[in-house]
């Protein structure tokens, strides 16, 4: 018979390690993801940890990886699988990117987690950086289909994108103005699509 420690452990997943690690770095940065810490949290052992990785930098590995599978490509893959309209997906796009949650974080405090940690790690900053790009180019593709130039349809895109970045930072301290500022991106959003100049 399994013993109640065998069940948790095999009750947790690496996605709950990964999502408690970002949820201890958006509070302490990324010295603040302890293993020990973090069994602690999940009310496990660190015999759990060791199931799914194979040490800390292994862990800060997959985490990063992580966040530009489920933050990203995944994202932009299922926006892409729904047959709908570039207008649509744009709408569909800026709603994940400002609402969807993290574990038991907005999408604002997971993000800026990741982004106090490129703050200390150039190799972090640069898939950091590499992302965000990643994320540009793709709201510029959108633009484009709905029949903007090149160039505007970039212009667009980097604005919404710096728009983002900023509700992500004033939302981890000022979380009482996050629905305001969602909703001024999305109008921005709106006014764009609906008063383009091509």
């Amino acid at each position: 018979m399994a013993k109640s420690g065998d069940a948790k452990r095999n009750q947790l997943s690496a996605q709950d390690w990964l999502l408690a690690a970002i949820a201890a770095m958006a509070k302490g940065g990324v010295e603040n993801v302890k293993v020990e810490r973090l069994a602690k949290g999940l009310g496990t052992s660190k015999g759990s940890f060791y199931w799914h990785f194979k040490d800390r930098k292994d862990l800060l590995d997959q985490l990063i990886r992580y966040w530009v599978t489920q933050g990203t490509e995944q994202v932009m893959a299922t926006n892409e699988r729904e047959e709908t309209s570039p207008h649509d997906k744009l709408v569909a796009l800026f709603h994940v990117a400002l609402k969807e949650p993290v574990g038991t974080l907005s999408s604002a405090q997971g993000e800026m987690a990741m982004r106090s940690w490129a703050m200390v790690d150039p190799n972090i900053a640069q898939t950091v950086s590499e992302t965000d790009q990643q994320r540009i180019d793709y709201v510029t593709h959108l633009f484009a289909e709905l029949g903007y130039s090149q160039e505007r349809a970039g212009t667009n895109a980097h604005q919404l994108y710096l728009m983002l970045l900023g509700y992500y930072a004033r939302a981890t301290y000022a979380p009482n103005a996050a629905k305001a500022a969602q909703e001024s991106i999305l109008a921005a959003l709106s006014d764009m699509m609906t008063a383009r100049s091509i």
